[in-house]
């Protein structure tokens, strides 16, 4: 029987983001915050597809994230020629909304039929052991093949006058395919705690220390 090729498509063709990038702006330490993100199908056949977090990726070229993109739309501002570390590899502060559980996770597969669309919500936790961070991570959406699962056969082996075995022999296509196509969606943010000055503290040339008299009863 004649199977049906797997044909690489551009993702960019039948698989549309509504944004290229999720501003988180600025926030404090141990802050949830939650921004979604809609795909859609826009072929006419289903659509495989596995939403992830980044987290192979060490560092990113500061020139080809950020400059398609004015300096002041972002929330901190970078070096040109230097470079930024994946904050998902240091951090873990990424995650994706199972819409059906609503458990969070790092990636999931998916499928969509045609003309279907269907909305993610991307959350960041903000880490408590920083007091400033400039988060940047990216979401692959990858368009992948549909799983197949192969016919199995059976063949029997004559061992001997009463012995008697089976022995299965599958052909099976259970691993997922490569990617043929996939794009990014850039994640972004700025952990950035208040400071705090006073401006009665003195200082103790005992301890070398910076000291505020309280009042208290």
């Amino acid at each position: 029987m004649k199977q049906e090729q797997f044909v690489p498509v551009d993702i960019n063709e039948v698989i549309g983001v509504d944004s290229q990038v999720i501003n988180f702006g600025k926030f404090i330490s141990g802050k949830i915050l939650g921004s979604t993100l809609m795909v859609q199908n826009m072929s006419d056949r289903d659509q495989c597809l596995e939403l992830a977090v980044d987290g192979d990726t060490p560092d990113y070229s500061c020139d080809e994230i950020f400059g398609p993109y004015l300096r002041e739309e972002l929330p901190f501002e970078y070096r040109d020629g230097a470079s930024i570390a994946n904050s998902e590899r240091l951090m873990k502060s990424w995650y994706i909304e199972n819409p059906l559980s609503k458990d969070l996770v790092k990636s999931m597969a998916f499928r969509l039929a045609p003309g279907c669309e269907r909305e993610f919500i991307i959350v960041m936790k903000a880490p408590i052991d920083r007091v400033q961070f400039n988060l940047t991570s990216f979401l692959t959406l990858t368009l992948v093949e549909p799983r197949r699962e192969g016919t199995g056969t059976t063949e029997k082996l004559l061992k001997g006058a009463e012995d008697l075995e089976e022995i299965e022999i599958e052909a099976r296509a259970r691993e997922a395919a490569p990617a043929c196509s996939q794009m990014r969606v850039m994640i972004i943010g700025k952990l950035e705690n208040p400071k705090i000055e006073c401006l009665r503290e003195l200082s103790d040339d005992t301890t070398n220390c910076n000291v505020i008299s309280l009042g208290v009863k």
